[in-house]
């Protein structure tokens, strides 16, 4: 194991390892999808009074949690290193097709 719940509370060396640690505590659990892990997004819009994101801030979903009773929460690594997680339904976000 890369260290699980440690590695996501500090910092990590890449977003590889991110990605690796989140899978090894989630992955075997069907409420988190880890189908758009990589996809490049950018904020169009979102209300959380307490973040210094902005409009066209760009990110990258590490993976989207699924909830029968309240919004889909995708999770998120900011370029500006914030970690932000955005409701489906609520925030607004639109993909950025990946350079291959």
């Amino acid at each position: 194991m890369c260290g699980g719940w440690k590695l996501l509370t500090e910092e990590i060396p890449t977003q590889a390892d991110r990605i690796k640690a989140l899978k090894e505590m989630f992955g075997d659990n069907p409420e988190y999808d880890f189908s758009k892990t990589g996809q490049m997004i950018e904020l169009i819009h979102t209300d959380d009074p307490y973040t210094h994101l902005t409009k066209g801030d760009i990110g990258v979903i590490e993976l989207v949690k699924h909830h029968v009773s309240m919004e889909n929460q995708v999770w998120v690594k900011w370029n500006e290193g914030s970690n932000l997680m955005l409701l489906e339904g609520k925030d607004q976000y639109r993909e950025i097709e990946n350079d291959q």
